[in-house]
C-alpha cells in the first residue's frame, strides 16, 4: 500500500494561516481521509502496535527546507485511556516523509512508544520552529538566522492558538521536549504554556544537567528505554522562567 501524509499547501506567493492549518486538521480527523498506518516495535521485543498518521506542511514534499506545522498519530487498540499527548520538540526531521518508504524518524518513535506504554491514544507532533532538516546544527543555524520569518511566526501563533483551543476543552497532557538549544524561541513557549501549568498537563520523561526538558534522541536511548519500562513514565513538571530566556523545568 502506498503511504502518504496529507498535504496542505497554498500558491506560490501566499501565505498559510492558523485558521487554515485548524479547520484542515478537523476536516481531516472528522473524515478520516488518507491515513497511513505503520507499525511501531517496542524496546527488547516488547511487542508491537500500530499507528495511522497524517501531516501538514508547507508543499507536497516534506523534504529538507520544507516547513511541517502539525504531525499527527492516532494508536491503535492503545493500552489505556488517557486520550491525547502533545509532544513539542525542536524541528522537524527529513526523515519522516511520505516518500521516504513509511519510514518514521527515531526521535518521534521514542516519543510515540513513550506514549503507548503510558496509556495514551493519540499522540501529536508540534516543533518549536518548523524547518524540516534531519542535521541539528544545520536546523539550529537557520532557525537562529529566521527566527523572525513569517514561517516561525506562523508556527508560533498556531501552537497558541491550537493550545487554547484544544487543552482545555479535552483530555490532552502535554511533553516538552525540545532540548536545550532553542534559546531564541522558548520565550514565547513559555507564554504559551504557563496557562496549562496548574491543570497538571505538563510533562517530561526526563531533564536535562541545566534543568531543560530532555530531547528524546537516539542518543538518550538508554534514558527511553528505561522510561518505557513504567506505564507512567512521563514526570509531571512545574516551569520555572529564567534570566536567561529559557523554560527550565523541575519536578512537582
Amino acid at each position: 500500500m502506498t503511504s502518504f501524509f496529507l498535504i496542505f499547501h497554498t500558491s506560490k506567493g501566499e501565505n498559510m494561516k492558523v485558521e487554515e492549518i485548524l479547520n484542515k486538521i478537523e476536516d481531516y480527523r472528522n473524515n478520516n481521509i488518507h491515513w497511513s498506518k505503520k507499525e511501531i516495535q517496542l524496546p527488547d521485543n516488547g511487542g508491537k502496535f500500530e499507528v495511522k498518521r497524517f501531516g501538514i506542511c508547507n508543499d507536497d514534499n516534506f523534504d529538507k527546507g520544507s516547513f511541517r506545522y502539525y504531525l499527527e498519530f492516532e494508536i491503535i487498540n492503545p493500552q489505556g485511556n488517557k486520550g491525547n499527548l502533545v509532544s513539542i520538540m525542536m524541528n522537524p526531521s527529513s526523515e519522516t516523509n511520505p516518500n521516504n518508504n513509511n519510514k518514521i524518524d527515531s526521535t518521534v518513535t521514542n516519543v510515540i512508544r513513550m506514549a503507548y506504554v503510558s496509556g495514551y491514544s493519540k499522540v501529536i507532533i508540534l516543533n518549536s520552529f518548523p524547518y524540516i532538516n534531519g542535521n541539528g546544527t544545520e536546523s539550529l543555524e537557520k532557525n537562529n538566522n529566521s527566527k523572525d520569518s513569517q514561517e516561525n511566526k506562523l508556527n508560533k501563533d498556531f501552537i497558541n492558538n491550537f493550545l487554547k483551543a484544544n487543552v482545555n476543552n479535552q483530555d490532552i497532557d502535554i511533553l516538552l521536549a525540545w532540548g536545550e538549544n532553542i534559546k531564541n524561541t522558548v520565550e514565547d513557549y513559555s507564554k504559551f504554556l504557563k496557562p496549562y501549568e496548574n491543570q497538571n498537563k505538563i510533562y517530561v520523561y526526563d531533564i536535562t544537567k541545566n534543568s531543560f526538558p530532555m530531547h528524546p534522541s537516539p542518543f538518550n536511548k538508554e534514558k527511553v528505554n528505561n522510561a518505557l519500562k513504567s506505564k507512567t513514565c512521563l514526570k509531571n513538571v512545574k516551569l520555572k522562567c529564567e534570566r536567561r530566556k529559557k523554560i527550565a523545568v523541575e519536578y512537582k
